[in-house]
């Protein structure tokens, strides 16, 4: 499972030892950064555009902030603060488009000085990957995942109304520029994620031309997050059927020997893989959560969140160091509660559509309940 290579053995006794000391012994070993929260893109499935607007402010009001960009000395904080924590082991520039920011390849070149052996990834649509790429490579940035959510022009059109023919040429031409650089200078792994929806859902030969044509090594179907606010899906009008997913589902492992052939890993990365949608059950949400001693975002303002959907905020890297809000009684509060399981109606968690679903449950599992 490739979903392994996220923990080290260090990082699973740091996090157990954590557990039972009731404080973290190091620092987060997963960081998410999103240098901006605006996009070049407008995705209809994604939750700063789908669903009810008054629903979004009442229950997820981060969704709707104003455009802000991270300034230097904000990073700089967060750089400093990871390094003297210590221990972090992967992190990810999502957004918004983190390859909007102007210093984005300085962002990467500064982590790497500080924790050189952390892996440095980039969450992209890929529209301005061809012209950023190169200073991405150069600064020695491990992971480039593009999403690409459509196999034609016409598919990529629906889910993104707002953009135009030529950016699905643009976001191929960069994958392409990616593999060959990272083939030629020793560069980075570069994927393709695609999220699956009925506009999509029965493009599994298409995407995996795409991912031939271009070099890409990796090719991942990721299931849809319908955001769920008072009962009510924010996407629902976007989920495949369950003729549609079944019918995905068998196009999926007939393409996979002759992927695996061409060296091309392809996939359905759910917890569940047996739903078109991320959606936890009632076993799910029963479990233990160590986000509090696992992950950690930082966002655009300097606000940080525990995870990437939740909406409390525990502290502000402008005001006060890393590691004084990470050893907080704030954090420690969040800790105890997630440990308890009393997450979605004291915490503002959206766990249902909780994106380290697999993680957290392969913690459970693997380590910490035995």
């Amino acid at each position: 499972m490739r979903y392994l290579l996220l923990f080290s053995e260090e990082a699973i006794k740091a996090v157990k030892e954590g557990v039972e000391k009731g404080e973290p012994v190091r620092g987060p070993f997963d960081a998410q950064i999103l240098p901006l929260n605006n996009c070049n893109q407008a995705c209809l499935f994604c939750p700063l555009y789908a669903g009810d607007a008054k629903l979004t402010a009442a229950h997820a009001p981060r969704f709707l902030e104003p455009a802000k960009i991270m300034e230097w000395d904000t990073f700089e904080r967060i750089a400093d603060g990871l390094e003297k924590l210590g221990g972090v082991e992967r992190v990810h520039f999502t957004g918004g488009e983190p390859l909007l920011h102007p210093k984005i390849a300085d962002m990467v070149a500064r982590l790497k000085r500080g924790a050189p052996k952390a892996s440095i990834g980039i969450v992209t649509n890929g529209i301005l990957l061809e012209k950023t790429v190169d200073k991405l490579v150069d600064a020695k940035v491990d992971r480039i995942s593009v999403s690409l959510n459509a196999a034609d022009k016409t598919a990529y059109l629906k889910l993104s109304p707002s953009n135009k023919a030529e950016d699905f040429d643009k976001v191929v031409e960069g994958i392409t520029k990616t593999a060959s650089l990272a083939q030629n200078r020793n560069g980075p792994d570069i994927s393709i994620t695609s999220v699956l929806t009925r506009h999509n859902c029965d493009s599994v030969e298409g995407m995996y031309e795409i991912a031939l044509k271009t070099g890409a090594r990796n090719l991942t179907f990721i299931p849809l997050t319908p955001f769920e606010y008072e009962g009510k899906w924010s996407n629902e009008a976007l989920i495949p059927s369950t003729g549609q997913f079944q019918k995905f589902k068998a196009d999926l492992e007939k393409i996979i020997p002759k992927a695996q052939k061409n060296g091309i890993w392809m996939g359905y990365g759910s917890s569940n893989p047996d739903s078109a949608v991320l959606s936890a059950d009632g076993k799910d949400l029963e479990k233990p959560c160590y986000a509090g001693f696992a992950f950690i975002v930082f966002w655009p303002d300097g606000n940080i969140r525990p995870c990437c959907n939740c909406e409390q905020v525990i502290g502000n890297i402008i005001c006060h160091s890393l590691e004084k809000i990470w050893l907080s009684e704030a954090y420690r509060e969040f800790r105890l509660k997630a440990l308890s399981v009393e997450i979605p109606e004291k915490m503002q968690c959206m766990c249902k559509e909780c994106g380290y679903l697999y993680e957290n449950g392969w913690l459970n599992k693997q380590f910490l309940l035995k």
